[in-house]
């Protein structure tokens, strides 16, 4: 089962204003992870010293005897699971970080697009038809720009914010748009785009209702399609990386484009699995996500940069969606395949293998895209429609 922008548009969007989004967290668990032994320690205090008699105060008993060196690591959000590890404003519970809400439920939001630059999450939010950007570190969410906006993409540079609705791409400051973002296209935008991308060279975007990928110049001008692929599957994931553009489409292919225009490479020949989706890229590989279109378990894949060997990563998954990765892991969201219960999760899984992958978070409402950065994972929960999706972070274990 496929989630795109279009079936969403038959729920009811109110405009709801954010109150107490920084100052309200809403913890969900994960699932436990296994401890250090030598820094673990338990709950139980140290008795009083025994009085020497002389009328002065007891002597200093010390840390319990089976403490570690900092203290209860089952605990404490500032040293969970070992010395040093922060939880990042979430709860720690049997030594494993607990997710936080930075946008919570109450925020009556719906995020939907996230990217991250700096210290700022940017999110759109469909049922409030806006672009906002959240800070990491003091939660504080600020709007950019409200008006016109549906379940379209974003993406983000030192340079600005780009995004797009029915009628254009835009750009705007991370500082905000002044209520006036810049469009980008001379004579708007034809079809439904979906994701965005951007490098040093441009933006880009492509049609879910059709197979055709366009870019134009960060600062605007004439629109260039730089793709178009047989059929009108429509496509999905896209990112950049200042050479080419990788693109999925929902009819299964992976496609490497040169940002020039250049002649496609297809990436996954004999792996082209119905409804591929999310994308995400490190310095040698390519990775995306399958869902099943007649409800059955997804599989995530990896194949070279430049083609060789598409294989399967991950297998079993209920409906994975978007990806990220970083030196070490690869992280995917997996929406559930029961859209009216909390059954969405978190996963990773090493880069150099993916036997078991770990659920980091469980009992999630529709996530929908995820980021990561050195310290943690954030992912946009879209809820059920009833103004309660949540934009998450949980400290990376």
């Amino acid at each position: 089962m496929t989630l795109r922008s279009a079936p969403w548009a038959a729920v009811a969007i109110a405009i709801v204003t954010f109150a107490g989004a920084g100052a309200c967290a809403s913890l969900l668990d994960i699932n436990d992870r296994a401890l250090d032994p030598l820094l673990d320690a338990s709950t139980q205090d140290a008795p009083p010293a025994a009085d020497s008699g002389g009328g002065g105060p007891p002597a200093d008993a010390g840390p319990p005897a089976d403490a570690g060196p900092c203290g209860d690591t089952s605990s404490d959000p500032h040293n969970c699971g070992r010395c040093g590890h922060d939880c990042l404003g979430g709860a720690c519970t049997a030594g494993a970080c607990q997710a936080v809400a930075l946008v919570p439920p109450e925020a009556g939001a719906r995020p939907f697009h996230i990217a991250m630059q700096g210290q700022y999450i940017l999110w759109t939010d469909s049922i409030n038809d806006s672009v906002n950007r959240t800070d990491k570190q003091s939660l504080q969410t600020t709007n950019l720009y409200s008006g016109g906006f549906f379940d379209e993409g974003i993406a983000a540079d030192d340079a600005g914010v780009y995004f797009a609705n029915l009628s254009n791409v835009y750009r705007c400051s991370i500082g905000g748009c002044a209520g006036t973002p810049q469009p980008l296209t001379d004579g708007g935008v034809t079809g439904t785009p979906y994701f965005v991308a951007v490098d040093d060279n441009g933006v880009y975007w492509d049609d879910q209702d059709t197979m055709e990928l366009h870019t134009v110049a960060k600062m605007g001008g004439d629109v260039r399609t730089i793709y178009d692929g047989p059929g009108d599957a429509g496509l999905a994931g896209i990112v950049a990386d200042g050479q080419y553009v990788y693109v999925a489409g929902w009819d299964g292919t992976v496609v490497r484009v040169p940002d020039d225009g250049g002649a496609s490479t297809l990436l996954n020949p004999g792996l082209e699995l119905p409804n591929a989706w999310g994308l995400a890229l490190d310095s040698q590989n390519v990775y995306w996500s399958q869902d099943d279109p007649n409800f059955g378990p997804g599989t995530v894949n990896v194949v070279s940069r430049g083609g060789q060997t598409p294989r399967t990563f991950a297998t079993n998954q209920p409906e994975p969606g978007n990806l990220a990765v970083d030196s070490q892991n690869l992280y995917w969201i997996n929406i559930g395949t029961n859209l009216n219960a909390l059954s969405g999760t978190v996963v990773s899984c090493p880069l150099t293998s993916c036997t078991n992958p770990v659920t980091l978070a469980n009992s999630q409402h529709i996530p929908r895209e995820i980021v990561v950065d050195d310290v943690a994972v954030y992912w946009a929960n879209y809820g059920n429609g009833n103004y309660d999706g949540s934009l998450m972070r949980l400290a990376k274990p």
